[in-house]
């Protein structure tokens, strides 16, 4: 799987996926055949494709999550999804999940949990919205969004 790919769908969501072949996976994207995702928000246009040429499958997929988690944070976790090996793409995240998001986002992105979870819990209690973020706030989450993968 030498492809990582951040795709723009309708409606401000995303998808991060991983393939070996990029033009097999845009086609069953645009047919809505490749996940529930891509085949409830449509594709609007590829944001991102890295070609990871000699890196393991291992490599590939922990920097298909790292990029999935940033996408999370900045953009919202009900907005961004991954393969379904990965998240369940029916699921749409509340309160209650957040434990499990802050230690799986920390944990990939190798972030403090607190951090994590203040910019969490933000998105939940907005019930996945924009949140409307004060000037500090803005700050941090530009810089985690620069941040080199």
């Amino acid at each position: 799987m030498p492809y990582v790919y951040t795709l723009a769908l309708e409606d401000q969501h995303y998808f991060v996926g991983v393939c070996d072949n990029m033009d097999t996976e845009m086609q069953k994207h645009r047919e809505g055949s490749h996940s529930p995702w891509t085949n409830r928000y449509k594709l609007k246009t590829i944001i991102t494709q890295v070609y990871y040429h000699g890196d393991s499958e291992e490599y590939v997929k922990h920097k298909m999550q790292e990029i999935l988690c940033r996408y999370m944070l900045y953009q919202g976790v009900n907005r961004v999804r991954g393969p379904e090996e990965f998240q369940d793409h029916s699921q749409v995240y509340s309160m209650r999940d957040l434990p499990v998001l802050t230690q799986l986002i920390g944990n990939i992105m190798e972030l403090p949990y607190d951090e994590v979870r203040e910019m969490l819990v933000e998105q939940l209690e907005e019930s996945g919205e924009a949140v409307n973020l004060n000037k500090d706030k803005r700050k941090w989450y530009q810089r985690l969004w620069c941040m080199k993968f």
